[in-house]
């Protein structure tokens, strides 16, 4: 039975196989010189033509050139050519308007300059200058031009696939008839984010265009022994994605398919998938550049260089005098020669950007409500003031949208989510596949297209499998790109142990991300918190994990109806007092304050401070509170080692050392996985005992 969405291969299958002689049989299959009239679905138009002839020849030149500034030492660090792949990003790109998405790779530049960008910018950006296109703080493999929706260009593979795919989300979310380009590389087809990417695009139906480059090679490793299967693009179709093995060294064969899957796309027929085989001349990087190909393997490559075949298309086929190609190839080559003087006579980023451009500044003014008689008898649990917040936020801002696993139909495992499927329906409130990059790497992409995504994660726990999107992407998309972006999403996760689900389901990774610049970081204690914080969060340009200890969801307490918003980056005295200074997060903060009116009965008066923003850190309140009490005890819930704690007494020692009467204590909990059995869980977590202990130590 043949497969409902078979992979059509043009023209040859064999490219893959990173041995000369399949190369030569490739050769032989596809010639550069081919008639048109074997090729029926290619455009014949001069003024084409020769626009892609000046496209491939600037990006061939500014390879060039690129190379000769390695060389020189004045580019640094590494960069990847994409010398005799030029074809793939012509091709693909060139019936793209300014208004369509592209993700690109740590190979990019050809997909930059084929989208429009400005050769100088890139240039400048090479070389590290303040001018370039990220100001100097992304260099070669993070190139991009927002203006032209060329969204970034990654070093990690696969990792912009689900940028292109959130951002082809979010047009659809309003109507718009765009599309996005993803490229990726033959190394990345082993990338499970790819494959989560893909099936959330077929599901959804996103008009998503996946181009693999297939280049024969990883980064030494050839294609034939680490792929499996038919080709790249029949693991795409098994997603029944139309999916096409093209001649990627022949534009108008890239250009075709890329053609039909923009008229899918904007059709409403979802995503497409095209595996362009085509050779890179160069090594790995500048940097690893060894020879692990016969000379042979890559002359019979070279045979079918795009630029000498569209050379000979305009001159045999359109009869155009070889003068007209010649002055291309000048006035392009003198074009990349401006772009690196210019560029090296360029100013360097002076010392004040170093830290410019981690965070984008909130706009928006907190508004805490007055706590009147009436709101202090309106009671809500935790779940439902964070339930409450995602009403309100999402009625009043239609670019917010919320999905994750189980949280439409299910309402969340813990209930925060309940009723707004009903209230905003499916577009806004989705169920996605069990797939944790793909869900976070697609809140990245709709934040840089200007949505506002609510990532929910089912368990904190399970952050650490879409790492990679929040603390290599959504933190640092921004500064790399040199300051311009803005990232508002919010990865909403549940914490904590307490509800005997063992050790994969019971952790407090708060260190992990606070660690992370440019990442804010949240933990709310009280319901009343919970609905003024995530208002913030999701009113801040900036990516927020913002974290929901599991006992707390059943906490209940008073909670304005009206809408109100609390500040990030705030602490809040919880009790005041003059003999010791306790800092608790999250679900300790209760403990913290159970212990302290235990205390009082003895006549020790404590300070609670709940910080309520793990990052930014408002550390002066607390180091205020240690000048006056003169003694500092920290308590969390995760592991002492390394935790939380010791940044806090590290921060308060460095501005109030002398005003400390004794050592600072530590309160967490031991250097051991959480347990299953109840018995072992509450030895486990840390408690107002030791709490207690701690306060009178400092007091001894």
């Amino acid at each position: 039975m043949a497969h409902p969405n078979p992979v059509s291969v043009n023209p040859n299958p064999d490219t893959g196989a990173g041995a000369a002689a399949a190369a030569a049989r490739a050769a032989d299959d596809v010639s550069p010189a081919d008639d048109a009239a074997l090729r029926p679905n290619e455009p014949a138009d001069l003024a084409d033509d020769l626009r892609m002839y000046r496209l491939v020849r600037r990006i061939r030149s500014f390879e060039e050139s690129l190379v000769t500034l390695f060389g020189d030492g004045k580019v640094y660090g590494t960069a990847h050519t994409c010398v005799g792949q030029e074809a793939v990003a012509v091709g693909a790109l060139f019936d793209l308007t300014e208004d369509d998405f592209v993700t690109g790779t740590h190979r990019s530049h050809g997909h930059c300059i084929a989208k429009g960008a400005d050769v100088g910018a890139m240039m400048a950006e090479l070389l590290g200058r303040a001018n370039g296109y990220c100001g100097g703080k992304g260099g070669s493999m993070h190139i991009a031009d927002l203006d032209l929706n060329m969204l970034g260009c990654n070093g990690l593979v696969s990792a912009g696939v689900p940028h292109a795919a959130g951002a082809a989300m979010a047009a659809g979310l309003r109507g718009e008839k765009r599309v996005a380009v993803a490229f990726h590389g033959d190394g990345a087809a082993n990338q499970g984010i790819l494959y989560e990417t893909l099936n959330l695009a077929a599901v959804w139906r996103l008009p998503l265009i996946v181009v693999c480059e297939n280049n024969q090679y990883a980064m030494t490793t050839p294609y034939a022994v680490s792929q499996a299967g038919e080709s790249i693009a029949a693991r795409a179709a098994g997603f029944g994605i139309p999916s096409e093995v093209v001649d990627g060294m022949d534009v108008h064969a890239v250009r075709a398919a890329a053609r039909a899957a923009i008229a899918r796309g904007r059709a409403g027929e979802g995503p497409s998938y095209i595996e362009c085989r085509t050779y890179r001349y160069m090594g790995h990087s500048l940097r690893n550049d060894r020879p692990v190909r016969s000379e042979e393997e890559i002359a019979s490559w070279k045979a079918r260089d795009p630029l000498p075949a569209l050379a000979r298309r305009l001159h045999e086929h359109h009869g155009l005098p070889q003068g007209e190609t010649t002055a291309v190839d000048d006035e392009e080559r003198e074009r990349i020669a401006a772009a690196v003087a210019a560029a090296e006579a360029a100013e360097e980023p002076g010392p004040e950007m170093l830290t410019a451009g981690v965070f984008c500044d909130d706009p928006w003014e907190e508004t805490p409500p007055p706590r009147t008689e009436a709101d202090e008898n309106r009671i809500l649990s935790y779940a439902g003031a964070l339930n409450e917040a995602h009403h309100q936020a999402m009625a009043a801002d239609d670019r917010i949208l919320l999905f994750g696993e189980d949280v439409a139909e299910g309402g969340g495992v813990f209930g925060v989510s309940t009723g707004l499927k009903e209230r905003f329906g499916d577009e806004r409130v989705r169920d996605t596949p069990i797939s944790e990059q793909a869900i976070a790497g697609l809140g990245v992409g709709l934040a840089l297209a200007d949505a506002r995504p609510i990532v929910e994660i089912q368990f904190m726990d399970i952050l650490t499998l879409a790492a990679d999107q929040i603390v290599n992407q959504a933190a640092k998309i921004r500064y790399m790109l040199g300051g311009r972006p803005r990232v508002p999403l919010v990865v909403r996760a549940p914490l904590g142990a307490g509800v005997k689900l063992a050790a994969q389901h019971s952790q407090s990774l708060e260190t992990w991300f606070m660690h992370v610049p440019g990442l804010i970081v949240a933990a709310p204690s009280t319901p009343y918190d919970a609905k003024g914080m995530l208002m913030s969060a999701l009113r801040n340009p900036n990516p927020v994990v913002f974290l929901e200890h599991k006992l707390l969801y059943f906490l209940s307490g008073p909670v304005p109806e009206e809408v109100y918003t609390l500040p990030l980056g705030v602490a809040e005295v919880r009790r005041e007092g003059t003999d010791v200074t306790v800092v608790a997060t999250s679900a300790m903060v209760r403990k913290a304050m159970q212990a302290a009116r235990r205390l009082r009965r003895e006549g020790v008066s404590v300070e609670v401070i709940d910080p309520r923003t793990l990052a930014p850190l408002d550390v002066e309140t607390i180091a205020e509170s240690v000048r006056k009490t003169g003694r500092l005890v920290v308590a969390h819930e995760a592991c002492k080692f390394a935790g939380f704690g010791g940044e806090i007494v590290a921060a308060v020692t460095e501005r109030a050392f002398d005003a400390l009467r004794a050592p600072p204590q530590r309160v967490g909990a031991p250097s051991t996985p959480v347990p299953y059995n109840s018995a072992l869980e509450q030895l486990f977590i840390p408690g107002e005992p030791q709490i207690i202990e701690a306060i009178r130590k400092t007091l001894s």
